[in-house]
C-alpha cells in the first residue's frame, strides 16, 4: 500500500509540470491583441474619416445656400432707382465668406461657381418656361453649367438642372434666381495604406444654393458691374 502511495506521489510530482504548462494561457492574450488591434484600428480610423466626412458635406451645404442668399441679397449698385448690381467688390466679399465658412478644410480644394437665372415664359406647350443663366462668377470653378445653358426642370443634385419647385412666373414676367454651385474635392484624412489594405480616395461633394433676388427693380434683376463676372448669351424660345 505504501509503495502505491509513493508511486502517485512520484508521479504526481513527475507531471504537475505539464499540467501547469498546459494551463498557462498568458501567450493567448497577446496572440488575440495582435489579431484584433488591425481590426479595432481601422475601425477607430473608419470611423473619423466617416465623421469629417458628413461635417464636410454640411459645410459645402452651408457655403453653398449662404453665398447664394449673399448674391441675392444686393440691392444697390443698379442703373436705376431700386436697381441692383454685382461688383467685385462683392464678389471678393462672397469668396472670403466661403472660405471663412469651410475653414478648418483645406479651401484650396473648394471650387464655387454663382449664377443669376432667369425664368420666363415660352411659345412651347411642352415646356412653358425655360430658365437660363445670364451671368456668372467663378472662384477656382468647376464650370459645371455652361454660361447661359438653359436648365431642366430636375432635382437638386444635377449641375444642369433646377429644382422643379422654382420653375414658374408670375403673370407670366420674369423672374430671377440666384444659384450658387459649391463643389469640394474631399480626401480622407487617414488611410490603411500602411496595412496594405487600402489608401485614401478623393470624393467630390457638390451641393446647389439657391435664392430670391431681393431688389425693388419690378423685375428683380441683379446687373453684372463686376469685371470678374461674365455675362452670358442665350436666346428665348
Amino acid at each position: 500500500m505504501m509503495q502505491t502511495g509513493l508511486a502517485m506521489s512520484i508521479l504526481t510530482r513527475a507531471t504537475a509540470p505539464a499540467v501547469e504548462r498546459s494551463r498557462d494561457d498568458r501567450g493567448m492574450a497577446a496572440v488575440e491583441f495582435a489579431l484584433i488591434f488591425p481590426v479595432m484600428l481601422s475601425l477607430m480610423f473608419g470611423m473619423a474619416s466617416v465623421t469629417e466626412q458628413l461635417q464636410a458635406v454640411h459645410k459645402i451645404e452651408l457655403v453653398a445656400n449662404t453665398l447664394a442668399d449673399l448674391a441675392a441679397a444686393k440691392t444697390t449698385g443698379g442703373d436705376g432707382l431700386g436697381q441692383a448690381a454685382i461688383t467685385d467688390d462683392d464678389l471678393s466679399d462672397i469668396f472670403k465668406a466661403a472660405e471663412f465658412l469651410i475653414s478648418p478644410l483645406p479651401k484650396d480644394k473648394l471650387k464655387i461657381d454663382i449664377y443669376q437665372i432667369m425664368i420666363s415664359g415660352t411659345m412651347s406647350r411642352k415646356n412653358p418656361y425655360q430658365a437660363n443663366a445670364i451671368w456668372r462668377a467663378s472662384q477656382n470653378g468647376a464650370a459645371l453649367l455652361a454660361c447661359g445653358a438653359n436648365l431642366k426642370a430636375g432635382t437638386d443634385g444635377n449641375a444642369n438642372e433646377i429644382s422643379g419647385s422654382l420653375f414658374g412666373t408670375d403673370l407670366g414676367r420674369e423672374r430671377f434666381l440666384i444659384v450658387a454651385h459649391v463643389s469640394y474635392d474631399y480626401t480622407p484624412p487617414f488611410g490603411l495604406g500602411q496595412f496594405g489594405w487600402n489608401s485614401p480616395t478623393t470624393t467630390k461633394i457638390f451641393r446647389a444654393g439657391y435664392a430670391q433676388v431681393r431688389n425693388l427693380w419690378s423685375l428683380g434683376l441683379i446687373q453684372n458691374k463686376a469685371s470678374g463676372a461674365t455675362t452670358c448669351q442665350f436666346s428665348v424660345q
